[in-house]
Formats: structure tokens, C-alpha cells, sequence
């Protein structure tokens, strides 16, 4: 759990995330939807005689529709460090 927090703060901290604007500058306010959606998880651990409908279950959970957004680097020094790292793993 914690590398998930800590990819967040990492994304926070390079990324500046904006409303999307059009091509004249007005900002483009996102619709606020939501879609349902199931999610079969497999929680068998231990294989030991459970049937395959043992091992999983199915939780329905909420997404949100897509939506239009601006992702910058948060300055020249952020630019560089994606690139380096782009670089480096691809």
C-alpha cells in the first residue's frame, strides 16, 4: 500500500493536473458521471480441493467516466527528471 501512496505524492509533485482548456482558452468543466462495473477478484490462497467458484468473488464497484484534463511537468527541472526517466526505462 505504501508504493501506491508513494507513486501518487511522485505524480503530484512532477505533474501539474489542470481542468482541460479549448483553443481559445476557456476552461472546460468536467461532467461528474459515474459508471458501474464489476470486478471478479481471486482470493484463493490456498489450493487446497476448493472448487474455481470458491476462489473468487464479485464486487461492483463505481468508476468515473472519462473526462478531458491538462498533465504537465510542474516546471523545467520536473521535464527533465521525466525524461531522464523515460529514458532509463524504456
Amino acid at each position: 500500500m505504501s508504493t501506491v501512496w508513494l507513486t501518487i505524492a511522485s505524480i503530484l509533485a512532477t505533474f501539474k493536473i489542470d481542468k482541460y482548456k479549448d483553443e481559445f482558452g476557456n476552461i472546460i468543466e468536467p461532467i461528474v458521471d459515474f459508471k458501474s462495473a464489476n470486478i471478479v477478484a481471486y482470493v484463493c490462497l490456498l489450493r487446497l480441493y476448493v472448487t474455481s467458484s470458491a476462489c473468487s468473488f464479485v464486487s461492483q464497484i463505481r468508476l468515473p467516466s472519462p473526462f478531458r484534463c491538462s498533465i504537465r511537468p510542474r516546471s523545467s527541472e520536473s521535464e527533465k527528471l521525466i525524461f531522464a526517466v523515460a529514458e532509463h526505462v524504456f
